[in-house]
């Protein structure tokens, strides 16, 4: 179903690094140090990854991403990405997500932090049936195929309400969807997924028309370093959609990241998700071709700091 996870990531890491420059006011012949930190960072990436599943349908995208820290604690993100129109159709190849939060506690110990986040995406959206009926041959009495039977509307726009844990190196986060559908997910979006197989995408619509409001995550992450210039990176996450349970599955990422000169790093990331029923997880462009988004890939990302 961009990703919150590495944004909500560098958002804590951002706000560890405002509480350390929270200080009081320097005598007259020292400099005075400033109460906030703003970062800027660029980053291309061989394939986009949002809990395991792929954002550019396998293929490459690029990140741009404002982080704020206050002394006070307050915390704001702005993150801008590329996505792929062939699971975001009728949008501009774009995703936008903004977050603001409070952040407490010792970054070097026990920390805490709340806040809220809109993941945007401008002009995506899907037309798709709300419920199928047979068609049946008035002459021969067989179904020769499925009709709608009304339609909706669906947008990919989702509001997340967001608490952070951490303690020393382990930073953790727990997400709960605030909008009525989680990424657009609902029954008329997600039913027809399990096409061609007609039996599973009936039995689907007749459970119902449920949202997917209420999805609840939660998220594991470590950076261990390792060297001066070198560190090792883990993630653990799980998350929980109520109605589908096709999409309640484990990710996981695993590797390390090395740091070059000039602002540099290029890291290098197992990522996969135990997803239960890969028909959900296939793209299928307007030719036909499938791609399996949800695959195990190995992620190979450039990064720069300015």
């Amino acid at each position: 179903m961009t990703s919150l996870r590495p944004v909500l990531a560098l958002l804590a890491t951002t706000a560890c690094a405002g509480a350390a420059h929270a200080v009081t006011v320097p005598p007259p012949d020292e400099p005075e140090l400033a109460s906030y930190q703003l970062d800027i960072e660029t980053k291309v990436l061989s394939d986009r990854r949002n809990r395991g599943v792929s954002d550019t349908n396998n293929g490459p995208g690029a990140e741009l991403n404002f982080s704020f820290a206050h002394q006070s604690g307050f915390v704001a993100v702005a993150d801008f990405a590329t996505v792929s129109k062939i699971q975001f159709p009728n949008g501009d190849h774009a995703t936008a997500l903004l977050a603001a939060g409070y952040r407490w506690g010792d970054p070097d110990a026990w920390h805490f932090g709340v806040g809220l986040a809109q993941e945007l995406f401008p002009g995506a959206k899907v037309d798709a049936p709300t419920g199928l009926a047979p068609v049946v041959d008035p002459e021969t009495g067989q179904v020769v195929g499925l009709e709608p039977t009304g339609m909706r509307t669906s947008r990919f726009d989702t509001s997340y309400a967001v608490l952070e844990f951490g303690w020393k190196l382990l930073e953790g986060r727990y997400l709960y969807v605030m909008t009525k559908d989680y990424r657009g997910g609902n029954s008329s979006t997600i039913c027809p997924l399990y096409l061609p197989d007609a039996a599973a995408a009936l039995a689907c619509y007749a459970r119902g028309d449920f949202r997917t409001g209420g999805t609840q995550m939660v998220d594991l992450d470590i950076k261990y370093p390792v060297a001066p210039h070198t560190t090792l990176l883990g993630h653990l996450g799980y998350e929980n959609v109520p109605h589908f349970s096709g999409f309640n599955f484990v990710d996981w990422r695993a590797g390390a990241a090395y740091e070059l000169p000039h602002g540099f790093t290029i890291s290098a990331e197992a990522v996969g998700a135990n997803t239960k029923e890969h028909v959900l997880f296939v793209a299928t462009s307007t030719t036909g071709k499938t791609e399996a988004t949800d695959k195990t890939t190995v992620v190979v990302a450039l990064s720069k700091k300015w």
